[in-house]
């Protein structure tokens, strides 16, 4: 496994990175399919990242390894490593929903509202493969990006059908949600690279992993046969 002083390392790269770089992320237009309104819209989307905190961090490190004792140099290994960020504090504020109910009485409305997401707020899971191999540099590339959104809670203002709200904001609730997720892993995963290259160029070349440990130690034995 990588040393504790590798973990903190990485830890310490990875709050400011994602509180620098993700700070306000755009989210598309919505509109919503429903039997029972001629439309619903949903715009001015914008998530805010308001906090990380760093012991919300967890970091592990799962190791595969390939070594031949008969040709020392052939071998090879390869390691996940995966970070866990749990509670990531996020608010979409202000954005704008209209929408059309269709029933015997046809009922229009529009206006402004706020959302933010309780009980546990964003949960963040990246995970990257660290390849080594016989005279090639150990690299960190990126193989997942998940995000899980918690509850929704939305704050609607300035709407005159105050009677719909409920129902309407219930709509809202998992469009948003699921529209929240994908920008939020496309965005991690475009900048995934940026991060992958941080680690590769800032922790990767003070790391000896466990395989190349192994590897020198079987090279000593193998030289005194």
């Amino acid at each position: 496994h990588l040393d504790m002083e590798a973990v903190s390392l990485i830890r310490s790269l990875v709050v400011p990175f994602f509180t620098e770089r993700i700070k306000e992320i755009p989210i598309p237009r919505v509109e919503i399919t429903h039997p029972d309104f001629e439309y619903i819209i949903i715009d001015d989307l914008f998530l805010k990242i308001s906090k990380i905190v760093p012991d919300s961090i967890k970091i592990r490190v799962y190791n595969d390894l390939n070594l031949d004792l008969k040709n020392i140099k052939t071998d090879s290994a390869r390691s996940n490593l995966q970070i866990k960020i749990k509670g990531i504090e996020v608010a979409v504020k202000d954005f704008y929903f209209s929408f059309k109910r269709q029933k015997i009485l046809s009922i229009s409305d529009e206006g402004r509202a706020d959302l933010f997401i309780t009980r546990g707020g964003v949960d963040l899971v990246a995970i990257f493969d660290i390849r080594t191999g016989s005279g090639l540099e150990t690299l960190l590339t990126t193989r997942a990006i998940s995000v899980t959104v918690h509850k929704l809670k939305i704050d609607i203002r300035d709407a005159k059908h105050k009677a719909l709200l409920n129902i309407v904001s219930s709509i809202f609730s998992g469009a948003i949600e699921r529209q929240i997720q994908k920008s939020m892993e496309q965005k991690l995963m475009e900048l995934s690279k940026d991060l992958a290259d941080m680690i590769n160029h800032q922790v990767i070349p003070q790391v000896k992993l466990p395989f190349l440990a192994l590897k020198d130690k079987v090279q000593e034995q193998t030289t005194t046969l």
